[in-house]
């Protein structure tokens, strides 16, 4: 493994444990195709989801031109989990979908385990039993590797919610103390600060809230990253506030406005819990006041989800039409260089178009040319003017299309000069050919008083085009002194030794 995929991957499991230790790890492979899917990561735990987004879609192309498939599987996971947060579950659904696929190609087992659990986590309140089936997969995968304490306990741990929902309060209860110990064991602290919350809501619904002050107490003492410190004590506020002490619960809300200032994904759940407390101290002006805050908030959250889901639109809309214009760009490229091949008059290849026929084949192998000229041509254009003369080119054209093989080409060179060539050494072959284009041109349904015929000489060899060109034409001049409409060849190649 180079040093900045050793590198990048470290970060990777450092981010949640220590995300100051895995920035400095990452920080040296700023240019790697990986460290965007780190920076979105910071970016979306900051609460930052929007950018997160848009630093995921900026990366997508560098990832796929890279071959970093097994990052691309956590691009599409946490594209997932962002877009989960912003309300478009079937669209996160689709990104656990390619995750999950991506995941089993480059056999990945945390990116397969985490596209079950995220799955679970968007059917866990419509369907837990469904919900727990993704989480049993996902508790299975990370068990057969044991460096996934984390993600084991953050099995566990949904494995437990999942249960609780079914009604099977012990058996959730036994896997929320697996998940404790997993994720704690790991300093996996974004889900530490979860674990820690569910277990003082249930024993502040028991009526133990001593005891969940003491969780709570114990959980700040550990050496974690603050914004996990501050989730926890959002989480112990809302303990107090709803089944403890609410002044003390105030008190910790109070404490915590700052941290909504950049953790807007958390605003509407602290201004549900803000209210609630004044509403329990007493005070409903207040908590009247927070509610009409919180519907603010819910507004202009819905507000922000559309114009990023517009903004994404309008980005895809933007793709589409850009690659509608490659294709487009391309077609004409195409046509432009089958312009560029051929004569405009009659449809045949041109010089070009003759060179790159031959170069599309080995130096060394024979092929014959005929070359043709039609008598007298100019008398045709002065007596019959240039409007006939071009039919009478494009005729010609016709009857050597007519006698051409798969693999022949059929080229104007300009004026009334025309080339026909084979790959084959049998000049005597394509001299008889040419004879009967010549008997066909003198037969033609000519108008009154115009005579076609053609001068043609064959050559063949295996020398360039040019080379058997000049010999070809040497055969048409003889034909012409002899007094045209008549066909010379020259002799065959030798054959190959």
């Amino acid at each position: 493994m180079t040093p900045p995929a050793r590198d990048l991957h470290r970060a990777w499991s450092l981010r949640m444990s220590d995300p100051a230790l895995a920035a400095q790890v990452a920080a040296p492979w700023a240019q790697e195709a990986g460290h965007a899917v780190l920076r979105a990561y910071v970016l979306w735990a900051a609460g930052d989801p929007d950018g997160a987004l848009e630093t995921l879609e900026q990366a997508e192309p560098d990832l796929r031109a890279a071959g970093e498939e097994l990052w691309r599987a956590r691009a599409l996971g946490l594209r997932g989990d962002v877009l989960i947060g912003l309300g478009q579950p079937q669209e996160a659904l689709d990104c656990f979908q390619a995750q999950l696929a991506l995941a089993q190609e480059v056999g990945d087992l945390e990116m397969q385990g985490m596209a079950h659990n995220d799955t679970g986590v968007i059917l866990i309140w419509n369907d837990p039993q469904r919900a727990r089936q993704r989480f049993q997969l996902a508790y299975d995968l990370f068990a057969t590797a044991p460096h996934e304490q984390a993600n084991w306990g953050l099995a566990a741990f949904n494995l437990s919610v999942a249960y609780w929902e079914l009604g099977e309060r012990d058996l959730s209860d036994r896997y929320l103390a697996e998940a404790q110990e997993r994720v704690r064991a790991a300093r996996a602290w974004p889900y530490w600060a979860g674990v820690v919350s569910q277990r003082a809501q249930r024993l502040g619904e028991a009526g133990e809230t001593a005891l969940a002050r003491q969780l709570f107490r114990e959980a700040d003492t550990l050496d974690m990253p603050p914004e996990s410190r501050d989730h926890l004590r959002f989480f112990e506020a809302k303990t107090e506030t709803l089944h403890g002490d609410a002044a003390r619960g105030l008190a910790l809300l109070e404490a915590l406005r700052p941290w909504t200032l950049r953790r807007q994904d958390m605003l509407d759940d602290y201004l549900d819990v803000l209210a609630r407390a004044q509403r329990r101290l007493g005070d409903p002006a207040a908590a009247y006041d927070t509610m009409r805050e919180l519907l603010a908030a819910v507004q202009a959250r819905h507000a922000r989800e559309q114009a990023t889901q517009l903004r994404r639109l309008e980005a895809q809309h933007r793709a589409e039409e850009a690659q509608r214009a490659v294709s487009h760009l391309s077609r004409l490229h195409q046509e432009a260089q089958s312009l560029n091949l051929r004569d405009e008059l009659t449809g045949l290849s041109n010089r070009r178009g003759l060179l790159e026929w031959r170069q599309a084949r080995p130096p060394g192998e024979v092929f014959t040319l005929a070359f043709l000229d039609i008598d007298r041509f100019k008398g045709i254009n002065d007596r019959h003017g240039h409007q006939q003369g071009d039919e009478v080119i494009r005729t010609v054209a016709e009857l050597l299309l007519g006698a051409a093989r798969p693999g022949d080409l059929c080229a104007r060179l300009g004026g009334d000069e025309f080339v026909f060539a084979r790959w084959t050494a049998d000049v005597a072959q394509v001299a008889a050919q040419m004879e009967r284009v010549a008997e066909q041109c003198r037969a033609a349904p000519w108008p009154v008083g115009l005579h076609v015929s053609l001068s043609i000489g064959v050559a063949g060899g295996r020398g360039p085009t040019e080379t058997q060109l000049d010999a070809a034409d040497r055969q048409m001049y003889r034909a012409k002194q002899a007094g045209g409409a008549r066909v010379y060849a020259a002799p065959g190649p030798d054959p190959v030794p």
